[in-house]
């Protein structure tokens, strides 16, 4: 009966043994195989009857050291069990990857091995598929041009970070994995954020734009950015794409302000031509009335005194079109040294700041537009000040440089004439000195930014250089090379000439153009002082039609007059035209408020003779008539 049932038993192991899914080995403590089943065959291809003929070690294609596994062998207590993963050689001389259980057993009295193999190839396959999958998603995950955070739903911590989102940001990942929502948004942007982060916890999907992210280094950019809900390792993860739009933002916000900018020069252009037109008036009438006082009237000196605040109104309005131009200078000669000190005085006027001079009086003329390069002087000579709260002196030097070398003070050969303005404060950062003439850079809390831009755009305008030197604690240095021109005559236009017409000087018959008919009244007294004969005109219509008349009586105007501009009808440019289409050896001399204006600039190539800027002395109109009539 007991053999019977043990004959059962062992009928019973042998059927599992053999149906085993996993090929089995009995072996010896040499290696011998003893034992195999049915898929221990299949795996290794070889017959039962084959197999027996073999050891353990004639499956292995690393060929391991024979001692050393028996080594390791005869030190296993009996029972106990080692899995590892290695590799069998098949009959055919290929190798498969498996899982190898191997433990001691003592079976019939004796001490053997039992060896478990587990063919594990499509489990390696599918590891190497994941291994793959993921170096993939590495690979994008790493390389993607956005940035990317995945953050906890429940505890809005970042889990993974990549390499974008660390270089937009400006952290390591392993910074940014300490972090949460609340680190990189400002409190601008933090509850709109935290809203939209609920409704991506409760499926929505979110697209939000233009959201405000601070960087390590405490700076804003703005994202676009895009979020997924995801299931990672059990939990809700909300994975969000960030496209820096910073760029686009800032570009966006430039273009704005261009328009507003454009908008208001239109503005500024408008009124500073309309507020010239009455400072002619005004200036005009002073003059008359000064030139019809007696010597020492008391009424004299505030003659004087309204005719220099009037002086200081037209260089205001002079900045006004050059902000609203920033076109072409209007060049004239003029004396540097009487121009700089008298900025300086004016702008140092009821400040603590105290002028230093040192401007030879043999200082060359430049060729310049006195309004624009007055508006460099007053912001250099504003900025001077502001950087010297407590005071100070503002040091402000010339000097006539002829063939300097390249390379100093970057002025190139030539002659120039240098002008140098040193304050003595906190001076300007090395950090940001490079950018201190970029349109709207500013360190100043209500600053525009567009102060030493305008000013280097002038002097750039004008053929000359400026720099800029600073040492902290010191001060700072402006240099400016402006083109010589010694050559030049510099006449001082606030010579007002007396009653007397200049010795010499004939009656001219001139035609006198303007829309406004205030003007047109005071030109006629103007140039009634001097003795010339005056017709009037108030459109370009007019004083083409007038001169034609004239030409055709045999009575011709020695001299046009011309206004650029006439709103609503034909101008001095057209006007000029058809006359010298009448007359191909008239004279006409282009007047206008507007400064800036390039037909100022190149009134030749218009066919003008000469030009008058609005609003401009009597000293200053019979300069030009005798400067145009008698050229020849």
């Amino acid at each position: 009966m007991t053999d019977k049932n043990q004959d059962g038993v062992g009928e019973k192991y042998r059927a599992l043994f053999e149906q085993s899914v996993e090929g089995i080995y009995l072996h010896d403590p040499e290696g011998r195989i003893l034992d195999v089943n049915r898929m221990a065959c299949l795996q290794s291809g070889y017959s039962r009857e084959e197999l027996l003929g073999l050891t353990v070690f004639d499956l292995h294609p690393d060929k391991a050291p024979r001692k050393d596994i028996l080594d390791q062998w005869r030190q296993w207590p009996v029972e106990q069990r080692f899995t590892a993963e290695g590799e069998h050689l098949r009959k055919n001389g290929t190798v498969h990857p498996v899982e190898i259980t191997t433990g001691r057993i003592r079976h019939q009295g004796r001490d053997l091995l039992l060896a478990i193999i587990r063919d594990i190839s499509e489990r390696r396959r599918i590891e190497h598929r994941l291994r793959e999958s993921e170096a993939r998603f590495r690979s994008l995950f790493n390389n993607a041009a956005e940035g990317i955070l995945v953050a906890d739903l429940e505890t809005r911590q970042f889990v993974y970070a990549n390499p974008a989102i660390c270089r937009m940001l400006g952290y390591t990942e392993e910074e940014l994995t300490r972090l949460g929502l609340r680190d990189i948004h400002p409190p601008e942007s933090l509850a709109h954020t935290i809203a939209e982060f609920e409704a991506q916890a409760r499926g929505e999907k979110i697209l939000a734009p233009d959201i405000a992210c601070r960087r390590k280094d405490g700076t804003i950019i703005y994202a676009d950015i895009n979020t997924a809900l995801v299931d990672l390792n059990g939990r809700g993860h909300n994975i969000g794409l960030f496209s820096d739009v910073t760029a686009r933002r800032n570009a966006e916000t430039e273009r704005l302000r261009r328009q507003k900018l454009e908008s208001l020069s239109t503005i500024a252009g408008g009124i500073a031509h309309d507020f010239n037109n009455l400072l002619l008036g005004v200036f005009g009438n002073i003059e008359l009335a000064r030139m019809n006082l007696p010597d020492g009237h008391p009424s004299g000196r505030y003659l004087d005194s309204a005719g220099s605040a009037l002086e200081r109104a037209r260089h205001l309005t002079g900045q006004l079109l050059t902000f609203a131009r920033g076109g072409d200078p209007v060049r004239e000669p003029v004396d540097v040294r009487a121009m700089v000190r008298e900025a300086v005085l004016f702008h140092l006027s009821g400040t603590s700041v105290l002028p230093r001079f040192d401007l030879p009086p043999d200082l060359w003329p430049v060729q310049a537009d006195k309004g624009q390069i007055g508006q460099v002087l007053a912001n250099l000579i504003i900025n001077a000040v502001q950087a010297m709260p407590s005071g100070g002196c503002l040091h402000v030097s010339g000097a006539n440089e002829e063939n300097s070398k390249e390379g100093r003070a970057f002025s190139p050969p030539g002659q120039w004439v240098r002008l140098s303005i040193r304050d003595e404060g906190t001076g300007i950062p090395s950090k940001i000195i490079e950018r201190i003439f970029d349109p709207y850079f500013t360190t100043k809390q209500n600053g525009s930014g567009l102060g030493l831009a305008v000013v280097h755009g002038i002097i750039t305008r004008h053929g000359g250089r400026i720099g800029v030197e600073a040492t902290p604690d010191v001060g700072t240095t402006f240099t400016i090379f402006l083109p010589a021109d010694p050559a030049a005559a510099v006449e001082d236009p606030r010579q007002v000439p007396g009653t007397d017409q200049p010795s010499g000087q004939k009656s001219r018959r001139i035609l006198f153009m303007d829309d406004n008919d205030a003007i047109r009244k005071l030109g006629v007294s103007m140039l009634n002082v001097f003795g010339h004969t005056v017709v009037i005109a108030q459109d370009g219509q007019e004083a083409v039609a007038q001169y034609t008349a004239a030409m055709e009586q045999g009575a011709p105007f020695d001299l046009a007059i011309l206004d650029l501009t006439i709103p609503g009808g034909m101008g001095g440019r057209e006007a000029v035209r058809k006359i010298l289409a009448v007359d191909p050896d008239a004279r006409a001399i282009v007047s206008s408020g507007h400064s800036t204006d390039p037909v100022l600039a190149n009134y030749r190539d218009h066919g003008f003779s000469g030009k008058l800027v609005k609003p401009f002395t009597m000293a200053a109109l019979e300069m030009e008539i005798t400067r145009v009539l008698d050229k020849d």
